[in-house]
């Protein structure tokens, strides 16, 4: 059987049950809602985004992504359930994740939301078994500049900016 990579460690993968269909169609029906009552909001201009917008396009991520999961569910396997022993190697990546949530969250105020989402992104990559450190890097930037690009730039938000304020 093939193996699947789960926080840096390859896990056997064995035959599923359906109940994960049924969890990935109610959110299949939940981005459907969510779509449908962002265009009755409206979407307004690119230069002035309505109340609709960045919903419309939450909603059809939430709706894209659990359609296609649940299609490759009924054709794909599942993962075999591992037990997670926090006090052991199976728990570094969970308390890995942990740590790193709450100072992303704690140092956003006194470092800005960019640089922290930068190290954020870095943690995050090497945590999850990036191997290498050019590859992890390229996608903390890049996924700080999208985030500085889209609310910063586009929606106007005013950002937490740290010591460079």
């Amino acid at each position: 059987m093939p193996d699947l990579l789960v926080c840096g460690r390859e896990e056997k993968v064995q035959p599923w049950l359906s109940l994960e269909s049924v969890f990935l169609g109610a959110f299949v029906l939940l981005g459907g809602a969510i779509i449908l009552m962002s265009i009755r909001l409206g979407f307004g201009t690119a230069e002035e985004p309505g109340s609709g917008f960045f919903p419309f396009f939450v909603g059809l991520f939430v709706f894209l992504t659990a359609g296609s999961l649940t299609v490759r569910s009924g054709w794909g396997k599942k993962p075999k359930a591992v037990p997670l022993n926090l006090f052991e190697d199976s728990g570094k990546c969970f308390w890995g994740m942990v740590v790193t949530f709450l100072a992303w969250i704690f140092l956003a105020r006194w470092l800005g939301y960019l640089i922290v989402t930068f190290l954020a992104s870095l943690a995050f990559s090497k945590i999850l078994g990036e191997k290498g450190w050019i590859r992890s890097l390229a996608l903390a930037a890049g996924i700080t500049t999208l985030i500085y690009l889209l609310f910063d730039l586009w929606f106007y938000l005013d950002l937490p900016r740290g010591f460079l304020d």
